[in-house]
């Protein structure tokens, strides 16, 4: 994965490609000193990965160990930079998490020190959260259209993103290539695997493979085009090919969805890490005058089409009845 990063006041900036995979939390009592935080999330780098730009200053720590470490910061804002080897030519840098632009991007995939953590890390969830401020509102817990809420909860495909994936024709793949080019990519056979998972089919889908294989991080969007909501779906992704074990498990729903008329070769297992929810700019800027019952109207107006059977607000009616089929918060 390629990203970019620099110091709070630019003097310090630096580029790399790293494999996400290795983001880790430290909760050690240096870490925590240091970093002024309960832990501190750091990626390490091959020293040849990485690119900077400007000059940090050093402070040599000596580890319980006895090893010594370069701790690398800004002389001017103070910001933490990296760790490295405090003998020798640097071999690994251990990116401070912080100072990386696409820190949203790199969930940890391991914690040590485990026996320094601090032991109310574990119900932070629970704590009251503001979108900013003090003074700013609260973050609801779960998806709010309104205001575009992103959850992390541990059920992330919950019913109503699967609801919404149903009615979606086609899913929109966001992959990225080894030199950081984007890549969106339309899919038709997609399904939701379960609370966790997406499964996407790749009939003919080389580019989004082939960036995966690279670089995991990946972006899955539908929407229900009446409607016009849906959601936004992040996470990490594998390609289990049709030749290997695993593709019978995952590849089930898709098979029946494309038959044997498409030739499947790979199944794109998506574990999703963050949902958001996607909805028509109407909702929020008109929101007096806009429901989804206007929405599917106006869609069914732009695209010609009229509904099976019924009235032209039966579409919206079934979804009213979903909507309070689901159980209240």
């Amino acid at each position: 994965m390629y990203i970019t990063g620099k110091c709070h006041c630019g003097a310090i900036s630096f580029k790399a490609m790293v494999d996400p995979l290795r983001v880790m939390v430290c909760h050690c009592a240096d870490c925590q000193m240091f970093s002024g935080a309960p832990f501190r999330a750091v990626l390490p780098v091959p020293a040849e990965d990485i690119s900077i730009s400007g000059t940090a200053k050093h402070y040599v720590k000596v580890a319980e160990s006895g090893n010594k470490r370069v701790q690398a910061f800004c002389p001017d804002c103070g910001t933490q930079l990296y760790a490295t080897e405090g003998d020798g030519v640097p071999k690994v840098l251990n990116l401070r998490l912080g100072c990386v632009d696409q820190r949203d991007q790199l969930p940890p995939a391991t914690q040590i020190w485990g026996m320094s953590a601090m032991p109310w890390l574990e119900k932070l969830s629970a704590v009251p959260m503001h979108c900013k401020g003090m003074a700013s509102r609260l973050q609801p817990p779960s998806f709010d259209f309104r205001h575009r809420n992103p959850t992390s909860a541990a059920a992330m495909l919950i019913p109503e993103v699967q609801h919404f994936a149903s009615r979606s024709i086609l899913c929109w793949l966001a992959t990225v290539s080894a030199n950081g080019q984007a890549n969106v990519s339309p899919k038709e056979v997609f399904a939701v695997f379960d609370t966790h998972h997406l499964v996407i089919a790749n009939i003919a889908s080389p580019t989004s493979v082939r960036n995966i294989e690279v670089n995991p991080l990946v972006c899955v969007s539908f929407i229900d085009v009446f409607v016009q909501k849906g959601f936004k779906v992040m996470g990490t992704a594998r390609s289990w090919r049709n030749t290997e074990s695993e593709f019978a498990h995952w590849s089930a729903p898709l098979l029946a969805k494309a038959g044997t008329r498409f030739p499947i070769h790979s199944v794109i297992v998506v574990k999703a890490s963050a949902v958001e929810p996607i909805l028509a700019p109407s909702y929020r800027l008109y929101a007096a005058e806009t429901s989804e019952e206007s929405q599917v109207a106006s869609a069914m107006r732009a695209y010609g089409v009229q509904p099976d059977r019924g009235d032209a607000s039966s579409f919206a009616q079934a979804e009213c009845q979903w909507q309070d089929s689901q159980p209240k918060p």
